[in-house]
């Protein structure tokens, strides 16, 4: 295996769409950046142009269930419709688009997988939907590959939390929560960015801290 010469991450951004949506996409296209793009059916529904407009620059969409609920504090039933409902918005988007649908990726939000007795049940539920696991290269973290590699939906190795930290410059470049390093070269990791109108700035200020690291930004290998 070749040996990987710079950071490579995959980003991806959850809670999508915000009011500064369009703007995000603007800019990382500007860039020559794609993102995995984890969006509630709740705003994709009131938002669905600027979904299309992603869609159409190459972005993927990934559904991040309907309204954002916590997955442990909710049936089995509610949790088929969260995904469900999502999954037909985004199939409909892509059609608008005209856009072939290559992929379906499921996160949950906050990363609830559900209560222990029903973690399988919602795993057996994404698989129903034809939800598969992403297949990610290098990813070489042992607790990552034992606690989420094989699951259905998609979790992270390094997330910013961006909406509450104080410290950028402190943030970027160090282990985070004994998650990600993102100066480690041996391993990809995933990033974890949010489209929260509230952090807009900061979403900025560490995008363009990771470009003047020279890390490269890269989409799964999807076919």
């Amino acid at each position: 295996m070749t040996k990987e010469k710079q950071k490579i991450v995959y980003l991806t951004i959850d809670d999508c769409p915000s009011k500064d949506f369009i703007e995000k996409i603007d800019y990382l296209c500007s860039n020559n950046i794609k993102a995995i793009l984890f969006c509630t059916g709740k705003k994709m529904k009131k938002n669905s142009e600027e979904i299309i407009y992603a869609i159409k620059r190459g972005f993927i969409i990934g559904n991040h269930s309907y309204s954002h609920l916590r997955f442990s504090i909710i049936t089995p039933q509610e949790a088929e419709r969260q995904i469900k409902v999502t999954e037909d918005i985004i199939n409909i988007l892509y059609k608008k688009a005209k856009v072939k649908r290559k992929f379906k990726i499921f996160r949950f939000p906050y990363g609830d997988p559900g209560t222990i007795g029903n973690k399988s049940i919602f795993q057996f539920i994404l698989k129903k939907y034809g939800y598969k696991k992403l297949k990610l290269k290098n990813i070489k973290y042992k607790w990552f590959n034992f606690y989420f590699g094989e699951r259905i939906d998609l979790f992270w190795t390094y997330d910013f939390t961006e909406y509450k930290i104080k410290n950028i410059r402190k943030m970027i470049g160090k282990i985070t929560n004994m998650r990600g390093n993102l100066n480690d070269k041996k391993t990809r990791d995933i990033l974890l960015l949010h489209d929260k109108s509230q952090s807009t700035k900061l979403f900025y200020k560490i995008m363009n801290g990771l470009i003047e690291r020279n890390i490269k930004f890269v989409l799964p290998d999807i076919r």
